[in-house]
């Protein structure tokens, strides 16, 4: 009776995990490049972004960031939360960058234009960016679907994906 309890639990939550993650590959459609008219970014299909994870009343939005051809081996992740108590939080990390210094992470709404531009020091391929509420920043509401870019210190677009 109790390998059957731990099998029912164990599958449980295989199939519970594969429930949340289910949707949270992303895929894009479009070219990688810079629309030239303007240095804004090429428009970029999303077939689908990950939803929100509600956990005790906080929301999470999460985004693996997908490399660009300016830096192929370049990976990272953007977070947002907010929190229960209004707390909230925005955080990009990326790694295997090929070009050492500041970079400008941006996050963008369709039809909204930027909803945030900070920096990130990027150094020996690694870089953080993170402000919180807590620190006394100020940290924009942000919505799924909202584009998260990062570019490097020569501008070039590197790193991309949607929350």
């Amino acid at each position: 009776m109790n390998t059957f309890s731990i099998r029912s639990v164990a599958s449980l939550a295989l199939l519970f995990g594969a429930i949340l993650f289910a949707g949270c590959q992303e895929s894009v459609v479009g070219p990688d490049s810079l629309d030239g008219a303007n240095g804004s970014d090429a428009l970029l299909t999303i077939e689908s972004a990950p939803a929100a994870a509600s956990l005790g009343g906080d929301v999470i939005l999460e985004a693996n960031l997908s490399s660009t051809q300016a830096d192929p081996l370049a990976s990272g992740t953007a977070r947002w939360e907010m929190r229960a108590d209004g707390r909230l939080k925005f955080s990009t990390e990326v790694e295997d960058v090929s070009i050492d210094g500041n970079g400008r992470v941006i996050v963008t709404r369709a039809g909204s234009g930027v909803v945030l531009r900070g920096t990130i020091n990027i150094a020996g391929g690694l870089g953080d960016f993170n402000i919180d509420t807590d620190n006394g920043q100020s940290v924009p509401v942000m919505q799924s679907g909202d584009r998260v870019t990062v570019r490097n210190a020569e501008r070039q677009l590197i790193l991309r994906g949607r929350l």
